[in-house]
């Protein structure tokens, strides 16, 4: 069974579980790495938007190949529009030490603020695991 959605001016106006997570933003953010757009919950999955979107792995038990194509992950399968050279770990606007990698997607943010964030010369916050559709 499909999905019900809305178009993205609606769920931009009356969803307001997507309005409190825009990280103060007014639209779905892009993604810094990834030519698409951050697609927080699988209720607000826009019906009219044509690009590429990331979504939860939460979504999968949504999935219908008949409404979706999925496109890859990520971590995997599909390929970045931008690679950091250098990355550090910044936690509560303190540098430090990470052995993380340098996979995922990045929301690009005005500042370092409280949570973890990593300075590839701009602050960036990484998204759990996306599954771009």
């Amino acid at each position: 069974m499909p999905l019900q959605l809305m178009t993205m001016a609606d769920n931009l106006k009356f969803n307001k579980k997507l309005i409190a997570s825009l990280y103060g933003g007014t639209n779905y953010q892009p993604y810094d790495n990834f030519d698409a757009i951050e697609v927080p919950f699988t209720d607000a999955i826009p019906a009219d938007y044509d690009g590429v979107m990331g979504v939860p792995i939460t979504w999968l038990a949504k999935y219908n190949p008949d409404q979706f194509e999925i496109l890859g992950t990520d971590e995997s399968d599909f390929a970045p529009s931008k690679t950091y050279r250098a990355k550090s770990k910044v936690v509560d606007g303190s540098p430090v030490k990470s052995n993380t990698g340098s996979g995922g997607a990045y929301i690009r943010t005005e500042s370092f603020d409280s949570g973890t964030y990593f300075d590839v010369g701009y602050p960036v916050k990484r998204m759990y695991k996306r599954i771009f559709i």
